[in-house]
């Protein structure tokens, strides 16, 4: 194995871990009651595994790897096997997710008992 290829692995799953965590705290935003909340991030990561099968075309296959984090871990893993506009793309939403996740987790507090 190339240590580039060893390198890009390790430095991808670092950063998709991040990044999913920044995808998921957007939702920290919500007031709701923690089970209530443990419900939603259940829905939203089976429903993601679902659409994870689907192979849309075009604008629709944009849209779903923006939104779905699993589809989105998987095409950032495929960059360096097609660079075009999509990698470009991908770039620009994976610094708005960790600004994002920035932003949100600064702005947490913690309640006291």
């Amino acid at each position: 194995m190339s240590p580039y290829t060893f390198l890009y692995g390790f430095l991808v799953s670092f950063l998709t871990t991040i990044i999913s965590i920044s995808m998921m705290s957007l939702l920290l935003l919500f007031k709701c009651k923690q089970r209530t909340f443990y419900m939603i991030i259940n829905l939203f990561l089976f429903g993601g595994l679902l659409l994870l099968s689907a192979r849309p075309e075009g604008v629709w296959n944009y849209i779903l790897t923006m939104i779905n984090p699993f589809q989105f871990i998987y095409a950032l893993y495929s960059v360096p096997c097609i660079i075009n506009s999509f990698s470009l793309i991908l770039g620009a939403f994976t610094i708005c997710y960790m600004l994002i996740g920035i932003i949100v987790l600064s702005r947490l507090t913690k309640k006291d008992d």
